[in-house]
């Protein structure tokens, strides 16, 4: 490896939290339904990793292309790559079958790690977005710049809910970048609760009903 090249780093993450902090030291941003990405650039070298450090320049070619084409010598960049609806709203399972219905598919850039090789980490968040924004200057489609918002909490979020968001991401205005952590610097808030299950059996139909007649459910828990 050259000298000041730079390498994957674990991504900051989100807690879970019950409900949205509201006393004006935070920052909004929508919760995508997409991939979490690692861009980062090393001259006119460009790698996407995901969160588990998976290799992703394959899959989307002309996020590396657009990447490649940043005016900064070296970047990294956190982000999410999703695709969007008819709407302009983000699905996961477009996103999962985007070879088959050519959906369109963007970057949306929220964090810069690294500015050439300076390491930008323990900077504020705002220093860090304003200095993506620089950096995301002249770009267009793919990359997106995240948008965010520090307005009435209440009122951003009805918005989000009113655009059909699944989320937001709320994120202390002075958080440093804490790799690999849920600190609780960043939190997330889910608009429509879910949970995953496991399909473990079925019972037979009856009268009727075709196929099967019920599912059995699990779910995993931590210990």
């Amino acid at each position: 490896m050259a000298a000041g090249r730079l390498k994957f780093v674990e991504p900051m993450k989100a807690r879970t939290a019950a409900a949205p902090p509201y006393n004006g030291e935070w920052l909004y941003e929508v919760k995508f339904d997409g991939f979490r990405v690692l861009a980062i650039k090393n001259g006119k070298q460009v790698e996407l990793w995901s969160r588990n450090q998976k290799p992703l320049n394959e899959r989307f070619p002309a996020v590396v292309k657009a990447i490649a084409g940043l005016s900064v010598k070296s970047c990294m960049l956190d982000g999410e790559v999703c695709a969007l609806d008819e709407q302009g709203r983000s699905s996961f399972q477009l996103l999962q079958n985007q070879g088959e219905t050519g959906h369109p598919v963007v970057y949306y850039a929220f964090d810069l790690l690294f500015e050439g090789t300076r390491d930008l980490r323990d900077l504020p968040l705002t220093e860090r977005k304003s200095r993506l924004d620089s950096v995301l200057l002249k770009t267009v489609d793919p990359i997106r710049p995240s948008p965010f918002f520090t307005d009435d909490p209440r009122k951003v979020l009805d918005k989000m809910k009113s655009a059909g968001a699944e989320g937001a991401i709320a994120k202390l205005m002075t958080s440093l970048y804490e790799t690999g952590r849920r600190s609780g610097a960043w939190v997330k808030i889910k608009f429509h609760k879910g949970q995953e299950f496991v399909v473990v059996g079925y019972t037979l139909p009856k009268k009727s009903r075709k196929y099967f007649g019920a599912l059995s459910l699990a779910y995993y828990r931590k210990k």
